[in-house]
């Protein structure tokens, strides 16, 4: 009977405020960090996994023929890894570049252009909105 009374007392609750940040300024800072580490946490789990699947699909043939199913493995988790390079390196260009368009001050200032009120409209009597 004891034994049910410490098992129910030791149950797993989480406490209020435990993922709080200490250590950060504000609350939206330390919920700004919390999700950057956990996009991170969860990328590297990602690229891991896609490196493994890429691998063990690389040796299937290895382990139907059952010969050197190490080696080919090995081989796979190589050629996986280069592809993510590759493509790491595509997007470490192109993301440069993209951002040196400004793309945020073009969309301002087109909006700005949408909503400008002319001379024109401003005699005929359109009101600011």
């Amino acid at each position: 009977m004891s034994h049910l009374i410490f098992t129910e007392s030791v149950k797993l609750k989480p406490k209020a405020g435990s993922s709080d940040l200490r250590g950060t300024v504000s609350v939206s800072g330390g919920k700004l960090l919390v999700y950057r580490v956990t996009f991170y946490v969860l990328a590297v789990v990602a690229a891991v996994s896609i490196v493994v699947i890429g691998a063990l699909v690389f040796s299937l043939k290895a382990f139907n023929n059952g010969a050197k199913e190490a080696a080919s493995i090995a081989d796979g988790a190589i050629y996986m890894a280069i592809l993510a390079m590759a493509i790491l390196i595509q997007v470490a260009i192109i993301i440069p570049g993209l951002l040196m368009l400004q793309p945020l001050r073009l969309w301002r200032v087109l909006r700005a252009e949408k909503n400008a009120i002319t001379p024109r409209q401003r005699f005929r009597g359109k009101e600011d909105s």
